[in-house]
């Protein structure tokens, strides 16, 4: 009984005195300033947000500086009907393409906007 309770004491007075020198050890440990970087925004949510959102400006100001998109179409009328309208005979073909044309400074104003966010 004595032969348990003296290990026990040994094992509890080891354990007392070598765990806070492992965690000292631990927490003595120099990060550089990236690893430091890395660690607070990973634990941090708002951090990790902010940085999207700056992600989300930079592309906002890229698109606000682009030229709309041209449009193309195609209409086929008159086809495929029954007696004279058989067939592509009579069938009218349109093509169209447009550009959009911003007027009263626009595009600036746009350029602008994406910009401050």
């Amino acid at each position: 009984m004595f032969l348990v309770r003296d290990a026990l004491r040994l094992t509890c007075a080891f354990l007392v005195f070598t765990i806070p020198v492992q965690a000292a050890e631990r927490s003595s440990r120099a990060i550089s300033l990236p690893q430091a970087l890395q660690r607070a925004l990973a634990a941090n949510p708002r951090l990790t947000a902010a940085e999207r959102d700056i992600g989300i400006a930079g592309g906002l100001r890229i698109q606000a500086g682009v030229l709309p998109n041209p449009d193309v179409s195609f209409e086929l009328d008159n086809a495929l009907g029954s007696g004279r309208y058989k067939g592509l005979r009579s069938a009218e073909t349109n093509l169209q393409l447009s550009q959009l044309v911003e007027l009263g400074g626009k595009r600036e104003a746009r350029i602008a906007a994406g910009e401050a966010g």
